[in-house]
């Protein structure tokens, strides 16, 4: 998937979040849900921290990235090996003992946690287009779950992961 395909699926799944969300009566945000599932605020709280860690990570000065993680020496993974990595080690991971567990989310205005979403998937979007094709295949980033990640399969996590817990928020 090229750099321009990548930043389109990404930013279209971004504004159906946003479009959904804003749909949503102010009191649907914290209502809880059955089973111990998460809150629609929670579901979103949590993609704003991923965005925000993400964000860290993009906006470090490249020949740093290639300093400090080095470079990628293997194959590139497609979207769906990313995926299907990701869905291995999370079945890996203990629910009690998850250290991605959301963090308990404020109650704060729809418009407030609509506001910090907007501004951090804009930042990811930013950062992302500003590496080229070859960056994107060879500089690496650490994931606290899968290990060192191009900046492309970065890409394919953020985007898979955003419409897994998407997809949690529409069931609400």
């Amino acid at each position: 998937m090229t750099t321009k395909e990548l930043l389109q699926k990404i930013h279209a799944l971004h504004q159906d979040v946003n479009s959904f969300i804003s749909s949503c009566e102010e009191h649907q945000l914290n209502a809880p849900r059955p089973n111990g599932k998460w809150s629609i605020a929670e579901e979103l709280g949590h993609l704003i921290n991923a965005l925000e860690q993400s964000n860290k990570g993009l906006l470090l000065p490249k020949f740093f990235m290639k300093y400090k993680f080095g470079t990628n020496n293997r194959q590139e993974r497609t979207y769906e090996e990313v995926v299907k990595k990701y869905l291995d080690k999370l079945a890996l991971v203990a629910i009690p003992n998850n250290p991605f567990q959301v963090k308990e989310v404020e109650q704060i205005s729809k418009e407030k946690l609509l506001r910090r979403y907007l501004k951090q998937q804009q930042k990811f979007e930013k950062r992302l287009s500003q590496f080229s094709e070859k960056e994107l295949s060879t500089l690496l980033l650490p994931h606290p779950l899968l290990g060192k990640l191009t900046v492309r399969e970065f890409g394919y996590f953020t985007h898979y992961h955003t419409e897994h817990h998407f997809k949690n928020i529409q069931k609400s």
